[in-house]
């Protein structure tokens, strides 16, 4: 005999209802827990089958980025691009540059790995990134982490180029004023440290400012080489405003377009130096030793040549081009004496070519090179792309 079903008391039935309810606000807070992951937690740590919504993955990202932790914030942005989003790519191109860069230098938790900089850096070249393929180009052109070749280097410039790189119109405008790659070419590289100046490129007007002052691609024109290094002196990065102050000093210590002054030309060198240009201690330390000082004690100057002598000279590729220049006088007075002294320096630092100038400089029965080409007469009304003083 089937006994009939008791009716539930309300004491029953408001327990059963408020286990009811207890099930579904756990079921709300772990669907409201899925949405939200800890971007700390490794991606593939997330519960399957869920998927985060687009907002949310860049945020992810962006938090990530913030933290450093690249790698995963790429995992992020890479979600994000699979859903369609531009703004998605641009970012995940941008992560793997860092993790390049990061992997390059060794920084933070990333172990210094040429190897992985490259795959990183190769990345973000095939998301269409123009700072990985201008990155990719000076890879080619130095030979780091790669065989040196020009011609790729040229390549890797030209669709940097394409994608937007302002940068890489003055890479290119150096292949061609030294000729690797290409056949040397000044007047081109004129015209394409021009066109990266006209987009506020500051390296373009420097090497603009050059080869007027060298008198390559055009005639020589002090004038304008002159408000060229001027307006780099004020408005460039502080490497670039180092490497004008000593040109600038170069100007008022060789008379070139100005009177002759030797205080205002240590000055800018001394401008250089506070700017940790280099090149410009070797400069100052020889004006020095040749009794050329603003100041006013011999202690002062004694405790000046003692703290240049101490400086540490590691920036032996641009000391040994003014070298060079010295040596050639290429937009200088040449002088042996002081190009000697100027190779010493990337000499001891072991660099191969500076060791093959200094020998060559010894020798018996030296003669000097010729300058890259010979310089038209100077002159400040010569035609040029003049920049406000």
């Amino acid at each position: 005999m089937v006994m009939p079903e008791r009716p539930a008391s309300p004491a029953a039935a408001a327990i059963r209802s408020a286990k009811r309810a207890k099930k579904v606000a756990i079921a709300i807070l772990k669907m409201a827990a899925a949405a939200t992951t800890n971007p700390d937690e490794h991606p593939q740590q997330q519960e399957q089958g869920t998927a985060a919504p687009l907002e949310v993955l860049i945020q992810k990202g962006n938090i990530l980025m913030d933290r450093r932790e690249f790698e995963q914030a790429a995992f992020y942005f890479e979600q994000a691009q699979a859903l369609g989003s531009l703004e998605a790519k641009e970012l995940s191109a941008n992560a793997y540059c860092r993790l390049s860069f990061a992997h390059q230098n060794g920084v933070g938790k990333y172990p210094k790995n040429t190897s992985k900089a490259l795959h990183y850096l190769q990345i973000a070249a095939k998301k269409e990134c123009a700072d990985a393929w201008r990155h990719l180009g000076t890879y080619y052109e130095d030979g780091a982490y790669v065989k040196q070749d020009y011609e790729r280097a040229k390549r890797c410039y030209e669709i940097a180029v394409g994608f937007g790189s302002i940068s890489a119109i003055t890479y290119l405008g150096l292949l061609c004023e030294n000729g690797n790659g290409v056949a040397q070419d000044f007047t081109r590289a004129r015209q394409l440290y021009s066109l990266g100046w006209q987009n506020r490129n500051f390296n373009a007007l420097l090497n603009l400012a050059k080869l007027h002052q060298r008198g390559l691609g055009g005639p020589i024109n002090y004038t304008i080489a002159r408000q060229m290094m001027n307006l780099c002196a004020r408005e460039a990065s502080s490497y670039l405003r180092g490497c004008a102050w000593m040109h600038l000093g170069q100007f008022f210590e060789h008379g070139l377009g100005v009177p002759v002054n030797l205080k205002t030309a240590i000055r800018y060198y001394n401008a250089a130096v506070n700017r940790d240009f280099q090149p410009a201690w070797p400069m100052l330390l020889y004006l020095h030793q040749q009794q050329h000082s603003i100041h006013r004690t011999e202690s002062e100057r004694a405790a000046t040549m003692q703290r240049l002598q101490a400086a540490d000279m590691v920036d032996s590729f641009n000391i040994c081009h003014i070298a060079k220049c010295y040596e050639m006088g290429d937009g200088v007075p040449r002088d042996l004496n002081r190009a000697r002294f100027l190779f010493s320096f990337p000499a001891a630092s072991g660099l191969p070519e500076a060791q093959r100038h200094l020998a060559a400089l010894d020798a018996p029965n030296y003669t000097p090179p010729d300058p890259p080409r010979s310089t038209a007469a100077a002159g400040a009304g010569a035609e040029g792309e003049g920049v406000g003083e």
